[in-house]
């Protein structure tokens, strides 16, 4: 795979560089920050059950994600990836509790 160089190149500051980094990889950059912040937030929230760190980072995370996408930094995969997560994770959640 060849990568155009031509906008590395003319990059002035660090945010042209992450500009450039995140459209050569077709937005995982950002898709994987977003991700690493979202395991941060749940590491983060150890003082509350696990599943409600885990739906709370993840709702988190989309709420980031849907951002990113309207911006045009993240691909509407990592979207929908992130409401799954969130949905899924509701859902065993109402299941643990009965209702």
């Amino acid at each position: 795979m060849a990568y155009d160089l031509t906008g590395l190149q003319t990059a002035t500051d660090i945010g042209g560089i992450i500009t450039w980094a995140n459209a050569q990889t077709e937005g995982a950059l950002i898709g994987l920050f977003i991700l690493a912040f979202g395991i941060i937030l749940f590491f983060g929230f150890k003082r509350y059950e696990p599943i409600d760190a885990f739906l709370a980072a993840s709702w988190i995370s989309f709420i980031l994600s849907v951002v990113a996408l309207s911006v045009g930094w993240v691909n509407s995969l990592i979207m929908f990836g992130f409401l799954a997560v969130a949905g899924i994770t509701l859902f065993i959640k109402f299941w643990k509790e009965g209702y």
